[in-house]
């Protein structure tokens, strides 16, 4: 017996030996690579690339990559085997913010969970950019022949500086998130051929997704359009051509370039159509129908530069706008979130009659009871036990309204375009007490996690608010699904999870078919969604409608259409859902909930851009939903899920039928260029004034599909709840006449603009028309705002 026990003891630590062999840190080769060519974007999802080689033998275990060290960060996590002499690679997007100024720590464990070998990696912070556009660049010539798309921008109303990122085709990575780091990509004289399908497709996936890529052609189109297909790329070229050009930029001295002859319809052409304008979803290819490497030569290479991206304003905004419009959706939604729409609550006059019945009866029910059986010593046990069959009765009553596992809060917004549509979800799973909780979702949900921790885009907002400081929120990536690992959570407190998804919308969408006439929007809405949208309305630039339910079907629209000078979201929030409604003895708890969450939505859209002068026309509305069952798991149950969808609908909005209409104010919207001294533009709720100043340059995009009749001026009245004294413009307006290349005075409050002068001082040479106008004031702007003008156009919608 004790032979056998030794032998088993023995072989044990043979076993325990061979394993710490079979796992030596000597055994294992680890390399990392991250980035875009070891570039990363704050604030974007950036790749690491984690190779591992097994010199040892065969074993099972997982990567482990681990942020924020010493601070509360994330584990990511892949399993894996590990056979001998393998390579085996793991991809892991980590979120670009202040915890990778601590290096990453790399662990490759075995399913025991011992640790075979540790890498701290630091990532160069030279490479990491913040409050740049990032430009990345595939071209077979050097980038220095490029530098002059190096350069500082005037972009989204702030002075912008550019960083070129020069990258091959190794760097091109093979899903579309990892291009988040990258704002622009040029691709010039490049053989586009040697590009995967991968490579080609999150490509393309990037652009609808909001990325701006530039093809340069000339005489090397063929190398560098080779890769593309004609739905992607729908033109066709006939030859090149020698031709010599300034662009249509003022002031630009001529150039010789050798262009390519581009044959497409319905695309916009700028720059002396050289430059061909093709939108996809939310992003844009920019044909350019030269080599963009001979301009470097040009002493106006830094104008066309800057001219070529003053057309582009939707690129992103800088990096600190960003984050500060990410924490405003953040508050936002936690407001939502803690709105849990759940069984109706019983009626507060229902809970008081049931009061005063206990009431009126546990008194002479104990003196009845006492009395009649002559038992005053057992008063001490028969009010409790009364008491007791109160409470049980209330109990038994209000057991649907009461949260017993912890269950998922989720915000939709569908954006529907022709065919498709893209979903952005904000999720928060919510717990009725402090516990762990283990999330499971399907990988093509790509879950993406906030938390306010240096109110940056980070891992997780889950452990943030974990109840132990240092403890970890583990990402496990499997196969199928990522789960997440979550420790102590907080009781009642909502998690932020945001997922983004592209869906098939051909079959079920919103037709719109209306005209605007000035005064009201007429047509017909055809609702194929298979549920209605409830309390939407119509916003085009300014112009406001309530529209109401759209059921399923065909709906006739027939609306007055108002318009919304500052405050917006205030304004649309007051004419769908009036405060006087949401204090309202008349209107029921769970309808209240409902307002009150669908206002705070309308918020977070205005942090969306969505209420911007420059957006096109759309509609809006809501549709809350149960799930009995989600398609997220917690704890490995299917919890319940309470969804509210956001629907927008983009279209294109038909004026008047081509007639001359008047245009509302603030339709063309006054822009104000930024300088270093003054980095926010002044405005008092959307509208702009002089704030400290007493001149102001302003320039105001005209739509080229607007025939343009009469230009005149009006002083914009600001409603809404204002904190700021104000007072309207007193002082001169200059207007800026391209053919004298001076600013004019112009006697605005009498005078409007017609006829030839339109123009002298309207410069089409940009996608937007543009007219430059300067105010000059001697009013005190140091303790007022001053409202100035802003223009009235008549025209017809071409």
């Amino acid at each position: 017996m004790k032979k056998i026990v030794l032998y088993a003891l023995f072989s044990g630590l043979i076993v325990v030996f061979l394993g710490l062999i079979v796992n030596s840190k000597e055994s294992i080769e680890v390399s990392v690579d991250y980035g875009i060519n070891e570039y990363f974007k704050m604030d974007t999802n950036g790749p690491f690339y984690i190779s591992i080689s097994n010199n040892g033998e065969d074993f099972e275990g997982f990567i482990e990559l681990e942020t924020g060290e010493k601070n509360t960060g994330t584990i990511y996590r892949q399993e894996m085997s590990f056979p001998k002499g393998t390579t085996r690679e793991a991809t892991f997007f980590i979120p670009v913010n202040i915890h990778l100024k601590e290096p990453v720590v790399i662990r490759v464990k075995n399913h025991q969970g011992e640790i075979i070998t540790t890498t701290r990696y630091e990532i160069n912070h030279q490479k990491v950019i913040e409050n740049e556009l990032a430009i990345g660049v595939l071209t077979d010539d050097p980038i220095a022949s490029l530098n002059y798309f190096e350069t500082t921008i005037a972009l989204n109303e702030s002075k912008r500086n550019t960083r070129l990122i020069e990258i091959d085709h190794t760097h091109l990575p093979v899903e579309s998130v990892a291009l988040e780091s990258l704002d622009v990509l040029i691709i010039n004289n490049y053989n586009t051929s040697i590009l995967n399908n991968n490579q080609y497709d999150s490509m393309m996936e990037w652009v609808d997704n909001g990325g701006l890529l530039i093809l340069g052609t000339g005489s090397s189109h063929n190398r560098t359009l080779s890769v593309f297909n004609d739905t992607d790329l729908p033109i066709s070229i006939k030859g090149t051509q020698i031709i010599t050009t300034d662009f249509n930029i003022h002031n630009f001295e001529s150039i010789e370039l050798e262009s390519i002859k581009v044959v497409q319809e319905g695309f916009e052409t700028v720059f002396d159509e050289l430059i061909t304008l093709i939108p996809r979803n939310d992003g844009q290819i920019i044909l350019v129908a030269f080599d963009l490497e001979p301009l470097n030569h040009s002493e106006e290479k830094e104008s066309f530069t800057n001219a070529f991206f003053s057309n582009q304003q939707d690129i992103t905004p800088p990096d600190y706008i960003l984050r500060t419009e990410h924490e405003s959706i953040k508050n936002r939604l936690e407001g939502i979130f803690l709105i849990a729409p759940t069984a109706q609550m019983p009626s507060l006059y229902f809970l008081m009659f049931l009061l005063l019945v206990y009431a009126f009866l546990a008194g002479p029910i104990t003196y009845k009871i006492v009395k009649k059986g002559n038992i005053r010593n057992w008063l001490w046990v028969i009010v409790p036990i009364l008491s007791f069959v109160f409470v049980g009765v209330i109990y038994i009553y209000g057991k649907d309204t009461r949260i017993s596992q912890p269950f998922i809060n989720r915000v939709n917004f569908i954006t529907l375009g022709e065919e498709t549509g893209d979903v952005t979800s904000y999720i928060s799973p919510i717990s009725m007490k402090s516990q762990d909780l283990t999330l499971t979702f399907t990988n093509n949900d790509f879950p993406r996690m906030w938390h306010d921790t240096f109110t940056l885009y980070d891992g997780s907002v889950l452990e943030g608010i974990s109840k132990n400081e240092g403890e970890k929120s583990v990402m496990t990536y499997e196969e199928n699904n990522t789960i997440i690992h979550v420790k102590n959570i907080n009781r009642f407190t909502p998690n932020i999870i945001e997922t983004t998804e592209k869906v098939d919308a051909s079959e079920q969408n919103l037709y719109v078919d209306i005209i605007y006439d000035g005064d009201y929007i007429n047509g017909t809405i055809t609702n194929e969604l298979g549920y209605t949208i409830e309390d939407a309305f119509f916003w085009s630039k300014g112009l406001f409608a309530n529209i109401g339910d759209i059921e399923e079907g065909v709906n006739e629209i027939s609306e007055e259409v108002i318009v919304i000078i500052g405050s917006t979201t205030q304004h649309i929030n007051e004419q769908l859902f009036p405060m006087e409604l949401a204090i309202s003895k008349d209107i029921k708890r769970y309808e209240k909930q409902t307002m009150r969450q669908r206002r705070d939505i309308i918020e977070t859209m205005h942090f969306h851009k969505n209420f911007v002068p420059s957006n096109e026309s759309r509609i809006i509305g809501f549709s809350n939903e149960k799930k009995d069952e989600s398609d997220i798991e917690i704890n490995n149950q299917i919890p319940i899920e309470h969804n509210v969808n956001v629907v927008i609908k983009n279209f294109d909005l038909d004026y008047n039928g081509g007639q001359v209409i008047q245009f509302p104010l603030q339709y063309f919207y006054p822009w104000v260029p930024l300088s270093s001294e003054n980095p926010y533009a002044s405005s008092l709720h959307d509208v702009r004034v002089l704030r400290n100043i007493k001149e102001q340059n302003i320039r105001f995009e005209l739509d080229p599909a607007i025939e343009i009749i009469e230009i005149g001026f009006e002083i914009p009245t600001i409603e809404g709840q204002v904190f700021n004294p104000y007072e309207d413009f007193e002082g001169q307006v200059y207007i800026y006449n391209f053919g004298s290349e001076e600013y004019e005075a112009f006697d605005y409050k009498n005078e409007t603009i017609k006829g030839g002068y339109l123009q002298e001082i309207i410069d089409d040479t940009h996608i937007f028309g543009e007219m430059n106008v300067k105010v000059i004031t001697n009013q005190d702007t140091s303790s007022k705002d001053i409202v100035i003008p802003v223009i009235e156009v008549k025209g017809r919608r071409k």
